[in-house]
């Protein structure tokens, strides 16, 4: 874990948290040897839910609401990736002299978990959250409200996002510049593939297929994302992604080497779960 992530020395201790979020309660299951200790099954989703509420809940004082039926977010590992995004953005002498450090989330699902947990993690961060489903962004929306972030936290439903036209930035959230931009894209290639067992994540629900397919798979989105940073090399330090694979974090390396961009790879691990981060930033006077 990041040395900075606040579950590296202090890990879940799940009948702990139930003390002070009963509802988390009911899911677990403790040790009839030793009553203090307890599991839980990540594999349901009204349990991962219920784990994903009390922690953040616990630790952030964020309140969350999130359907079954969508991504239900492990915490230790999005923050691993938001504070691998704030070390990339640090290293700009601009965004290092800001007392507001704009990110964007692309995709920031029901949760708008990165752009909440952000606004704990430093709070000289501003997000523009862009979502591209309608009942998503207004979940987000929601969540944001209830948390009272609006003035922090803007949500945009972004019909002109990568799924629909070329540019993944709505020209009206009126941004200069961003000290980084951060994705969590689809897993999948074709909705077939999350039923394979042995390729889903052992720790998270599936998600919808929204969130989890798309053609050519996260490879895919993450070459057209670079491909739209071209034309936006001005207005964003960085531009990154969460990658599911490591043989695809191998292929974007490939893609970026042969252009004119500085490279950051990362790697996460929440106990079997592992997790890839890759980064570019277009050097100065680029074409």
């Amino acid at each position: 874990m990041h040395p900075f992530n606040p579950f590296r020395n202090d890990p879940p201790d799940f009948a702990q948290v139930a003390r002070r979020f009963p509802s988390l309660r009911p899911y677990l299951t403790f040790s009839k040897s030793d009553p203090s200790y307890a599991q839980i099954d990540f594999h349901d989703p009204r349990a991962a839910r219920e784990l994903c509420y009390a922690l953040m809940a616990t630790k952030f004082n964020i309140t969350l609401e999130i359907p079954l039926d969508s991504l239900i977010p492990p915490i230790p590992n999005r923050i691993d990736y938001l504070l691998w995004c704030l070390d990339l953005s640090k290293e700009s002498e601009i965004a290092s002299s800001q007392n507001e450090i704009w990110a964007i989330d692309v995709g920031t699902g029901c949760s708008c978990i990165y752009p909440l947990l952000g606004s704990r993690l430093d709070p000289r961060l501003r997000f523009v959250a862009i979502e591209v489903d309608e009942r998503s962004a207004e979940y987000a929306q929601s969540n944001v409200e209830k948390n009272g972030l609006g003035g922090v936290i803007e949500v945009i439903l972004n019909r002109d996002g990568p799924q629909y036209s070329t540019d993944i930035l709505f020209p009206a959230a009126g941004i200069p510049y961003y000290s980084f931009a951060m994705c969590n894209p689809p897993f999948f290639r074709h909705p077939t593939d999350r039923l394979i067992k042995a390729t889903l994540p052992s720790s998270t629900h599936s998600g919808s297929l929204t969130e989890t397919v798309v053609p050519g798979g996260e490879v895919a989105f993450v070459k057209r994302m670079f491909e739209e940073s071209r034309d936006l090399k001005d207005r964003v330090r960085w531009w990154t992604s969460l990658l599911g694979k490591k043989e695809d974090l191998e292929t974007l390396k490939s893609v970026l080497r042969s252009e004119e961009v500085e490279v950051r790879t990362g790697r996460m691990r929440q106990g079997r779960t592992v997790r890839w981060s890759i980064g570019w930033s277009w050097k100065v006077g680029t074409t």
